[in-house]
C-alpha cells in the first residue's frame, strides 16, 4: 500500500491561513499569497510559527515557479522546466509536507537512471525525455 502524504490537509490549511493573516497585517497591499513576496515572508518570519512559514514559503515560491514555467514552455527550455519541476517536488516535500516515501523514492531513482528533466508529485512522476509522460 502506498503511504499517505505526511501531515493532514486541514492542519496545513490552517497553518497557511495563519501565516497569510500575519502577512496581511504587515503588508496589507498583498491581498493573498499570490501577491506576497519571499522578502515579505522573511520579514514576518519571527511573527509566525515555523510551520506556517514553511507552508507559505512553498506557496509563494510555487507561484514563482509557475510564472517561470510559463516562460520556459514557449521557449522550449525543457532543462529549465525540469529544474522548476524538481524544485517543486522538493518544496512540496520539505515545505508543504505533502509527499510520501514512495514518491520521494521514485524521484531519487529517476534522477539516478539518467537524464531527468524534471519530477514533480502532483499526479505522479513525470519523466521527460523530450516528451511528456503520464503516470
Amino acid at each position: 500500500m502506498i503511504g499517505e502524504p505526511a501531515g493532514d490537509y486541514g492542519v496545513r490549511r490552517r497553518e497557511v491561513e495563519a501565516g497569510q493573516a500575519i502577512l496581511k497585517v504587515h503588508f496589507p497591499q498583498s491581498a493573498d499569497l499570490g501577491h506576497a513576496s519571499l522578502d515579505e515572508l522573511e520579514a514576518c518570519r519571527v511573527s509566525m510559527s515555523p510551520e506556517s512559514h514553511r507552508r507559505c514559503h512553498h506557496i509563494i515560491s510555487e507561484n514563482d515557479r509557475v510564472r517561470h514555467a510559463k516562460a520556459a514552455i514557449p521557449a522550449d527550455d525543457m532543462e529549465w522546466l525540469g529544474d522548476l519541476m524538481t524544485r517543486s517536488h522538493v518544496s512540496q516535500r520539505d515545505d508543504f509536507a505533502c509527499s510520501c516515501e514512495e514518491i520521494d523514492f521514485l524521484v531519487v531513482g529517476s534522477q539516478a537512471i539518467g537524464p531527468l528533466w524534471g519530477a514533480v508529485d502532483r499526479w505522479g512522476i513525470w519523466r521527460m525525455h523530450g516528451k511528456s509522460c503520464s503516470r
